[in-house]
């Protein structure tokens, strides 16, 4: 049984074409099939379109059959290929899918990457900020540990009594000031212009220092020691043999720490003279200082001639060395690295306890009953000035004073606040 609707050749008794499953019909004769046969081939032809081999195959088939005119047997139709048509849209609809979760899932992970990258770059300049600030308050708290705090306290009334109690009563002249380093408190009484003795050396090193901070004086150079540059009073440089090397930065550091005279001489030379140290001291506008002559110099001392200073001059250029803008900061530090080194605590240092830092110039004559000591006293809460100006007096009662003075206000400023 044949197929009139794709010419497919069934089991009789069949109801639906195993090929397009349409309903069955019997054919009667082989003219009726052939009929059939041309008429679904026409309707295939025009409703199924066909690649051009199956359309030539048909065409030749067809043009055999009406070259023959006579038909033996019922010949089949080409089965027509079920349309795919429908297969497309499954494609295009799956392609889609496919664009759309492929698309999603790539926009989700830069989305992420570019969420966890901004919340990276975010923590990591959290933890940047937070280590900064942990540097910056280790930095502060190393700087306020290192060195004094940034106002040290300066209680004046009790400063000036402590003055009062220490220094009352001693014969002569005795003038002191007190000054505060990280401001301009102070407390002075009975400034005036007093004999300095070897405190007049502390101009010296100034002077020089500043010609070394210029370039005109070089502290590495040497200086041959004659014999005529020896003096005698204190230091050990006059009993060096003649002929002995000496760098100026030594001559300077002797002159200091062991309050040379014979030094004091060779660099009052050096660096020009009494006039230039007296036109550097003019520079700083100290008013009550002057160097009038040389060390161990007693015709000058018989014609009137002496070395002077006040409490208020040597205090100034004290609190700035130590605040290092007296000269620079490289130069002012070298001055207090020579101060620190100086042997003679013997009267404000004298009984401070051992975690005090001194940095001090002591100057003395007993011919003229003269005690002097300018001092920088300082520990782990802050620092300050104290200059004490003592002639004609007592030399045992002049010292004491100054032991009990430089422990009290010690005490004042640095521990009792």
């Amino acid at each position: 049984m044949f197929c009139k609707y794709c010419g497919t050749k069934n089991q009789a008794g069949s109801q639906f074409c195993l090929n397009c499953g349409r309903p069955l019909s019997k054919i009667a004769s082989s003219k009726s099939q052939q009929e059939v046969t041309k008429s679904v081939d026409a309707e295939t032809t025009s409703q199924v379109p066909r690649n051009d081999s199956v359309a030539k195959g048909s065409n030749q088939a067809s043009a055999t059959n009406q070259g023959n005119k006579t038909v033996n047997a019922p010949q089949p139709l080409i089965p027509r290929k079920p349309s795919k048509k429908h297969h497309y849209w499954w494609f295009i609809i799956l392609f889609i899918a496919v664009v759309t979760i492929g698309g999603g899932t790539t926009y989700a992970v830069m989305t992420y990457r570019s969420q966890s990258k901004s919340t990276a770059v975010a923590k990591k300049g959290k933890q940047s900020s937070a280590k900064n600030l942990v540097s910056q308050s280790s930095e502060s708290t190393k700087k306020k540990t290192s060195s004094e705090p940034t106002t040290t306290p300066f209680p004046k009334a009790r400063i000036k009594q402590v003055i009062n109690t220490n220094l009352s009563g001693l014969k002569g002249t005795t003038s002191v000031a007190v000054a505060s380093t990280t401001n301009q408190a102070k407390v002075v009484q009975n400034n005036q212009s007093q004999r300095a003795a070897s405190l007049i050396k502390l101009f010296i090193l100034i002077t020089a220092y500043q010609q070394a901070n210029s370039k005109e004086l070089n502290l590495d150079d040497t200086y041959t020691l004659s014999a005529t540059d020896k003096v005698g009073g204190t230091g050990t440089i006059q009993g060096l043999p003649t002929g002995s090397e000496l760098s100026y930065r030594e001559i300077l550091k002797r002159m200091m720490d062991e309050s040379d005279n014979t030094a004091a001489n060779i660099m009052i030379d050096k660096i020009g003279g009494i006039s230039t140290i007296n036109a550097e001291i003019e520079r700083l506008d100290l008013n009550d200082t002057q160097l009038e002559r040389k060390m161990m110099d007693t015709d000058a001392l018989a014609d009137g001639k002496d070395n002077y200073t006040s409490v208020t001059d040597v205090a100034t250029v004290l609190s700035k060395i130590y605040a290092g803008n007296l000269i620079s900061q490289k130069a002012d530090r070298a001055m207090l690295t020579i101060m620190h080194q100086n042997a003679n605590h013997a009267k404000l240092p004298h009984d401070l306890p051992s975690d005090a830092t001194v940095y001090n110039k002591t100057g003395e004559y007993g011919d003229y009953g003269v005690q002097n000591d300018a001092a920088i006293i300082k520990n782990n809460h802050g620092a300050f000035v104290v200059v004490v100006l003592s002639q004609d007096g007592n030399e045992s009662e002049q010292v004491s004073a100054m032991n009990s003075l430089g422990t009290e206000l010690y005490q004042t400023i640095l521990e009792d606040n």
